[in-house]
């Protein structure tokens, strides 16, 4: 995508991919450098709307950056207008629909995630839209529907860690603690330096009802501060 940008410095797209993978570094921690991070995301996702406020990726890549810099009004504002902007597009669905459930509204979240899947069944990245669904319960306090999405997450995309931590933390607050725990060594297997602390520090837009619901789930399971 640097390539890209360096080739054709007008390509929206490109500075919106840019900025979803800088996303990407931040939220699974391969970067070591989050601060630069943080700051080459911030400068991709305003050049990508100030190229075509049209795109609905340059606001997801908006969406995004207000995410990780802990402004979760911006957050959603940027995935609503991506869905108006492509009503048909399923991953700006999916997004609006997982960031509404970082902001504890569940059942808001559920019916863009329900418009995702309609709108692209078979996608590529349908183990997200699953993670999606399932975090929503989570923060709805249906511990057993999350169960039942996160494992068809994880049956999709076994080693994406999120979906596994949703799963810790479900099992765990049902006092199903052999689960809890098999889900937590799946997570660390694949994010071996994750834990509450490394968590915190990701949830700055995450309601804080949520937030907490997930530490002490996780803290349950045994997973180290």
């Amino acid at each position: 995508f640097k390539q890209a940008t360096e080739m054709d410095p007008s390509s929206a797209r490109a500075f919106a991919g840019l900025a979803f993978l800088h996303f990407q570094n931040l939220m699974f921690r391969w970067t070591d450098q989050p601060a630069e991070s943080s700051a080459e995301l911030e400068h991709a996702a305003r050049k990508a709307v100030a190229l075509d406020d049209k795109d609905p990726g340059s606001h997801i890549a908006i969406a995004a950056a207000a995410n990780i810099a802990g402004q979760q009004e911006e957050t959603i504002a940027a995935s609503e207008l991506a869905t108006r902007l492509n009503p048909s597009l399923a991953t700006a669905h999916a997004t609006l629909g997982m960031f509404l459930a970082l902001a504890g509204r569940p059942e808001e979240a559920l019916s863009a995630l329900e418009k995702a899947m309609r709108l692209s069944p078979r996608d590529p990245d349908t183990y997200s839209f699953f993670r999606g669904m399932a975090l929503a319960h989570l923060a709805a306090g249906r511990f057993e529907e999350a169960i039942k999405w996160g494992r068809q997450s994880t049956q999709r995309r076994p080693d994406f860690p999120f979906s596994n931590l949703i799963l810790t933390v479900a099992y765990a607050h049902l006092d199903r603690m052999d689960e809890a725990r098999s889900a937590l060594g799946n997570l660390l297997k694949i994010a071996p330096d994750f834990s509450i602390t490394n968590f915190r520090r990701m949830s700055a837009a995450v309601d804080p009802s949520l937030a907490e619901l997930a530490f002490d789930g996780l803290r349950k399971a045994g997973l180290p501060e």
